[in-house]
């Protein structure tokens, strides 16, 4: 199911729960226990043929008996099928007498909320929180419930918020706040991770069930997509319940800055020393509990805030926007935002949840975390130290040239702006222009950098920019919307999202009408450069077996001029015996190597005509389309 049309599913099945709400959780009950009866009327038929074979074998012809070896064959490939282990989530154990006052916590907050039992506790270095089930006996087996807190969550948090946090994942297991909907929250759960697991064995074996849930899991997923947005709801209301109104609320809005802080300022500042430092710092995790709770400047956590509260939300996203959740709590949004900032400024209470629930343990738990973390990162941290030594000896080579080509001079902007910053780079993309009014590229730097530095001038060079260069739209629309975000222009910023929009949908339209190309009509001389022409010759010698090649425009309705779309038909030598061969291998086909190997300046598609096809008989009529003979 595509999204689009998942989408259209989901926005119909809204307006019907919102009219028949008992009805509607009803059907999702029954399409929820189809998936079991799949399953239990799969293993059943097998037992049954089982049990008719040995009947059939006692009373009749004893040799039926070999039948049970087929059939017990069968039996244990949907046994092992649904035997799947999934494996625990990754983080540090934590013991009960390792942190009491947290397990305490934890103890507490269950019984607030009725909620399940907590088998195990994790740490890891996320700014999350999650409760996350794996079964114990295959995917129909009871549950063992891990309770997965990331360190950043406990550094960025009082400890009433915290508890907040918590109360929420437990709530959304818990059997006060609607059973119904608590099973349902693990049966999409279940689901997921079962077809998941069938895509990666994609055994013989699992077919029958893969086919199944390949249809099931997006249509239940659908059905029960307006239930699990609701229940995101409930678990907030668990929440409030256990650790109060406001401190729900706060937890939130402040989780909500810590992730664009780290997003945004903590961890791009930290990996911007990878282009000074071989190797990376001795700790990261420690230093962000310094700064995570009072980060950002007050303007711009206002600015974070507002970006928040302000955005409508995904639509395939369970989770409520913060506007959305923080009106159901029954807060203020202003109110909510004045106290974050409030915090933020000197207020703040003077313990973190890490300190009051961890104590000394917070320091070993960032020190392994930052050892985990210095042994993923350290390989990439020292590419990038060698990258950044070759880009600056390449810098001072350009900045020594007499004469340097636009393209030179391109290059020498860019790594001016990544290496020495904005204002000097600005002369630079400034020295393109002159060269070259309307290079693209070098208009929406300037704009970019403009804004950045809070000149509206910049406005007009994007405009320029996507005046000139198409592919300027998109990124030239995502800074513009940024910048008049952050002024307080949102009429003037909704206007780049529409326009924003558009052009995706003009893309999506490009790429749909690609994806199913129809050939009977629109083919057209290619009218290509030699040079091309010749370098695709030469590449097309170099594979075995092709008779013959063509090159065709194909016109299309989408992005046509822009992004012109052109055919390599190729001919095997032997073509019936190529089409059977590749019709019974997993191996790449004759297209799908072409399509890796011909190096091409354009957008093309390479197909390989059918034997019975008329495609190359008419691809001869075309002037100049012959590109190759062997």
């Amino acid at each position: 199911m595509s999204e689009e049309r998942w989408l259209e599913l989901v926005e119909r099945l809204e307006h019907r729960s919102q009219s028949d709400p008992r009805g509607y959780r009803r059907r999702v009950g029954l399409l929820a226990a189809l998936g079991y009866a799949y399953l239990g009327l799969t293993l059943a038929a097998v037992a049954g043929l089982s049990a008719a074979v040995v009947y059939f074998a006692v009373t009749g012809p004893a040799l039926l008996l070999k039948f049970l070896i087929p059939l017990g064959a069968l039996a244990l490939v949907v046994l092992r099928a649904l035997w799947i282990r999934v494996d625990p989530p990754e983080g540090i154990p934590l013991h009960r007498g390792d942190a009491p006052d947290l397990f305490g916590l934890v103890d507490e907050l269950r019984r607030k909320v009725d909620g399940p039992k907590v088998h195990s506790v994790l740490l890891d270095g996320e700014l999350n929180a999650s409760i996350v089930q794996v079964p114990r006996l295959g995917v129909l087996g009871p549950q063992r419930n891990y309770l997965v807190l990331g360190l950043p969550l406990l550094q960025a948090l009082p400890p009433d918020e915290f508890s907040a946090v918590l109360a929420h994942e437990l709530g959304h297991l818990s059997r006060s706040h609607g059973r119904f909907s608590a099973w349902i929250y693990r049966v999409r759960r279940t689901w997921s991770q079962l077809l998941e697991t069938l895509e990666e064995k994609r055994s013989w074996g699992t077919f029958v069930f893969r086919r199944f849930f390949e249809w099931y899991a997006p249509y239940f997923n659908a059905y029960s997509f307006v239930l699990a947005r609701a229940h995101e709801y409930e678990a907030d209301a668990a929440a409030a319940h256990a650790a109060g109104h406001r401190a729900s609320g706060l937890a939130l809005a402040n989780l909500s800055v810590a992730d664009r802080y780290l997003d945004e300022s903590f961890w791009p500042g930290l990996y911007e020393r990878a282009s000074r430092e071989p190797r990376p710092p001795e700790s990261a995790f420690i230093p962000m509990a310094q700064t995570l709770r009072g980060a950002g400047e007050d303007a711009e956590v206002l600015r974070w805030l507002d970006d928040a509260l302000a955005y409508e939300g995904d639509p395939t996203d369970t989770h409520p926007p913060l506007s959305r959740r923080l009106a159901a709590l029954g807060l203020d949004a202003g109110e909510v935002s004045a106290d974050v900032a409030a915090r933020r400024n000197g207020s703040a209470p003077a313990l973190s949840a890490a300190q009051r629930y961890l104590g000394a343990l917070e320091a070993t738990v960032a020190e392994q975390l930052d050892r985990e973390w210095r042994a993923s990162v350290s390989p990439a941290w020292q590419q990038r130290y060698v990258e950044a030594e070759r880009a600056q000896r390449r810098l001072a080579e350009l900045e020594q040239t007499a004469d340097p080509s636009l393209e030179e001079l391109l290059e020498r902007a860019a790594l001016v702006e990544e290496y020495r910053g904005g204002e000097e780079a600005l002369e630079r993309y400034g020295q393109i222009l002159a060269r070259e009014p309307e290079h693209g590229l070098a208009r929406f730097a300037v704009g970019r950098l403009l804004l950045a530095q809070g000149s509206e001038e910049g406005l007009d060079h994007l405009e320029r920019a996507m005046a000139s260069e198409p592919e300027a739209v998109l990124p030239a629309c995502e800074v513009a919307y940024a910048y008049l975000v952050g002024q307080g222009k949102r009429e003037e910023a909704e206007r780049y999202g529409v326009r924003a929009e558009g052009r995706i949908r003009q893309i999506e339209q490009a790429v749909e009408e690609r994806s199913e190309l129809d050939l009977e009509t629109g083919l057209e001389p290619h009218e290509l450069p030699a040079e091309v022409v010749s370098s695709l010759e030469g590449r097309l010698a170099q594979h075995d077996g092709v008779a013959r090649a063509y090159l065709a425009r194909k016109r299309v309705r989408h992005l046509d001029d822009e992004d012109p779309l052109y055919v390599v038909a190729v001919v095997p030598s032997q073509r019936w015996r190529t089409l059977w061969r590749e019709a019974g291998e997993e191996e790449p086909s004759l297209a799908e190597r072409l399509v890796e190997a011909l190096d091409l300046p354009v957008s093309f598609s390479v197909v390989v005509p059918h034997p019975r096809s008329d495609l190359e008989r008419r691809l001869e009529q075309i002037p100049g389309s012959r590109v190759y003979t062997s």
